[in-house]
């Protein structure tokens, strides 16, 4: 529930959140409701986040791999793999994990090509948020 609304005005509110989430291609709205037991706080604070870790993210690996630093890159793929599990973009792990092993393997061709798909895919997912959020 949203503070300081009424149960008329919190279901409003839930129900413009939930059709919003129907279009999205990327976020997995039945594993967010799953994992918050439909709680529209705990996703705000999950996408929130993930907006926060992903802006960070493509930030670091813009400069990591303009200085080919890959044991930098892999460290931030490795720690960023998980975050897009946290709101249910499997894909997205997916890549960052792709990325982590062109790092490992010195590849810049493949790192670029992979950090160029990553940053679409988080750029759609971060847009992706911002409509929910404005629901709120």
């Amino acid at each position: 529930m949203v503070p300081n609304k009424s149960i008329s005005e919190n279901y409003k509110v839930n129900r413009k959140s939930n059709a919003v989430m129907e279009n999205f291609r990327y976020i997995n709205q039945d594993y967010l409701n799953d994992i918050s037991v439909g709680n529209p706080a705990f996703i705000e604070v999950l996408l929130m986040t993930f907006q926060d870790e992903a802006r960070r993210f493509i930030s670091q690996l813009n400069s990591q791999l303009t200085h080919n630093e890959y044991k930098l890159i892999q460290k931030a793929a490795h720690a960023m793999k998980p975050t897009g599990a946290y709101i249910g973009v499997n894909a997205l792990t997916i890549l960052v994990g792709n990325l982590e092993k062109a790092a490992q393997s010195e590849n810049h061709e493949q790192s670029f090509s992979i950090f160029t798909q990553i940053k679409g895919m988080i750029g759609a997912i971060l847009k992706e948020i911002e409509e929910y959020l404005a629901t709120k």
